[in-house]
């Protein structure tokens, strides 16, 4: 999200109260095209609360309107995948999301971050700070994010995904 805000500039967004202690929503306006972004203030596990609430409240249809960017420790440090649709894996904030629209058909941004290492508590990895040999990989992660993203708001999901979409070796 703080990538997207500096790429083309946000304004808190008010309105809906149904998010106010829930999320943090932005608007901003990115090739032409109107965005809302939200962020949900709760705990990941709770996810689905503010993701639901915003669907409902805006009325848009999350299979066609929405993209969830999220860490994935089941995707390699460095990978990012675009996925319409599925189950949750083993993300607690997707699980959340999944449940609270009641269905996981709408499409998913996953930014690598694993494989978390044998013995490792998975709350603490993930909450930890990248290492310092990591951090360049991190960043071409969010750059490659970033472009799909943009591929996806610019172009639609089909293109998006036909064009831009390789599974790395």
């Amino acid at each position: 999200m703080d990538l997207l805000e500096a790429a083309g500039g946000s304004t808190r967004a008010g309105g809906l109260s149904v998010l106010a202690q829930s999320a943090d929503l932005r608007e901003m306006s990115w090739h032409g095209k109107r965005l809302a972004l939200l962020r949900p203030l709760t705990y990941m596990n709770r996810s689905g609360e503010a993701v639901a609430g915003f669907l409902s409240a805006s009325g848009l249809d999350p299979g066609k309107q929405l993209l969830v960017a999220f860490d994935d420790l089941d995707v390699p440090l460095g990978s990012v995948r675009l996925k319409l649709g599925g189950s949750a894996g083993t993300h607690r904030g997707m699980a959340s999301i999944v449940s609270g629209l009641g269905h996981g058909r709408f499409p998913r941004l996953k930014m690598g971050i694993g494989p978390k290492p044998a013995g490792a508590d998975a709350a603490e990895f993930v909450l930890a700070e990248f290492r310092q040999e990591e951090r360049s990989l991190v960043e071409s992660m969010l750059e490659k994010g970033l472009k799909l993203a943009e591929a996806v708001v610019c172009h639609g999901w089909d293109l998006a995904i036909s064009k831009f979409h390789r599974k790395e070796p």
